[in-house]
């Protein structure tokens, strides 16, 4: 039994001896290969650094080599770098022709709809049309309960406007926000609504009528209006205050015309002080209610229109377009456009007023849109032109009805153009002007939104 086991332990103690053996060979083996590998290798290096020809033409080649991979890298990078940029311009100039064709959309529909609704007043008398029939009730509705309210806040009267007048217009501001219960327009109430407006990353919330009103439209539909032209004023605010070295809250702006308050709001959201002139009790019946929501922003509302003499007139709304003003004095109603429905009386002041005032500010621009009464306007504040020279006037500019309010639109070309302002084709700081005759050929269609600069701001 002994010499058995005996045995098996041998016959194991061989295999595994084998087995060894085996290993050892294959790592012998492979130590000889790669010592004679590594040997090779080292002569192989050996030869070629003693022939300096060889070793010469090797190193040219390497560096050729490295120099054709680091050309292919930087070349490759170049045309990815150049296809981004490409890219991004073409996004931007795509961007903004969108926004161009948009804009010129909105305007080409406001167009037609004046034209269209005074067309369909002159030619139809007695209003056949019952939805156009309709849309006036419901505009006339809107006009004859416009002052439906136990209270109306009373008229600051003034012959020169001061750091006092300003106050107490301010007060009477906060005095509408703490008590709206007691100044609300019940039956108006229906008409309007509560938006959300933006334009750069600046958002708040303003209100607009339900309908029947092209800038309110625009502001629901698209958060904005005129927004290329809102992004061209900004720019020229900040070269001017870059030029003066001071902060946006140091710069005033007078928005003649504000309307529902696009410009008022958003140019107050920057910082900017803004005076706002709008003669329309429905317009700033609005305007108070946006500024409640707004407290914070430096707004001032001045509820008159402008003119060159303090009276009170008539004034008059637009069918299709109830956020238009027309003013009209000592007019027939024969003589006044079929497309208006009269609105009520309002105020008008001189621009004069308010040059004693704003000659110690800081004043960089006036936007000005008051169908047709501009020149009326900017004749009464002559003194802000010619001695003063605001720098940027944003003017719209519509022939027709400038002519309706007794201004000959070449001469209110002439008042600028005389006192060293020039017409920038496409915003305030652009090196190319139109000529007076442009300006009217181009107007010839409708309105134009005219860029006015002071020719010497661009050249300082």
């Amino acid at each position: 039994m002994d010499n058995e086991n005996q045995l098996i332990l041998d016959s194991n103690s061989k295999k595994i001896r084998k087995k060894k053996n085996k290993k050892k060979k294959k790592l012998i083996t492979y130590n000889k290969n790669k010592g004679a590998a590594s040997k090779s290798k080292f002569l192989g290096y050996k030869m070629i650094k003693n022939n300096k020809k060889l070793y010469r033409f090797v190193s040219i080649m390497s560096l050729i080599y490295l120099g054709i991979i680091c050309f292919i890298f930087i070349k490759k990078k170049e045309i990815t770098n150049k296809f981004q940029s490409n890219q991004s311009s073409n996004n931007l100039l795509l961007l903004n022709k969108t926004n161009i064709l948009e804009n010129k959309i909105d305007n080409m529909s406001t167009k037609l709809n004046e034209y269209n609704l005074t067309n369909i007043q002159i030619n139809n008398k007695d209003y056949p049309n019952k939805e156009f029939e309709s849309q006036n009730k419901s505009e006339e509705y809107i006009i004859n309960n416009q002052n439906i309210s136990e209270v109306e806040l009373p008229e600051i009267s003034f012959e020169k406007f001061d750091e006092n007048i300003l106050q107490q217009i301010k007060n009477q501001q906060m005095e509408f926000c703490n008590n709206e219960k007691k100044y609300i327009k019940i039956e108006f109430e229906k008409q309007i609504k509560l938006v959300k407006a933006s334009l750069l990353d600046k958002e708040f919330d303003m209100y607009v009528y339900n309908k029947s009103d092209i800038v309110s439209i625009a502001i629901s539909r698209k958060r904005t209006w005129e927004d290329i032209e809102t992004k061209k004023l900004i720019n020229a605010l900040n070269y001017y205050s870059s030029l003066k070295n001071i902060t946006n809250d140091s710069i005033y702006i007078l928005d003649i015309g504000s309307n529902v308050g696009w410009y008022t709001l958003f140019l107050g959201k920057l910082g900017y002080k803004i005076l706002a002139f709008e003669p329309s009790d429905v317009n700033m019946y609005i305007l108070r209610k946006s500024f409640c929501l707004n407290q914070d922003l430096n707004i001032t509302l001045i509820k008159k229109g402008l003119d060159t003499e303090d009276k009170k007139c008539d004034f008059y709304i637009s069918r299709g377009n109830i956020g238009d003003g027309w003013v009209f004095c000592d007019k027939n109603s024969s003589e006044i456009p079929r497309h208006l429905i009269k609105g009520g009386k309002t105020y008008l002041t001189k621009l004069s007023n308010y040059i004693e005032f704003l000659s110690t500010k800081n004043l960089a621009l006036i936007k000005i849109d008051v169908e047709g009464s501009e020149g009326k306007a900017i004749e009464s504040g002559i003194e802000l032109f010619s001695k003063y020279h605001i720098p940027f006037i944003f003017l719209e500019f519509t022939p027709d009805s400038l002519a309706k309010h007794g201004t000959e639109p070449i001469k209110l070309l002439e008042i600028f153009e005389n006192n060293g302002y020039k017409f920038a084709k496409n915003n305030f700081l652009d090196t190319y002007y139109y000529s007076k005759t442009e300006i009217l050929e181009k107007a010839k269609s409708g309105l134009i939104n005219l860029f006015i600069v002071y020719s010497n701001i661009t050249k300082t």
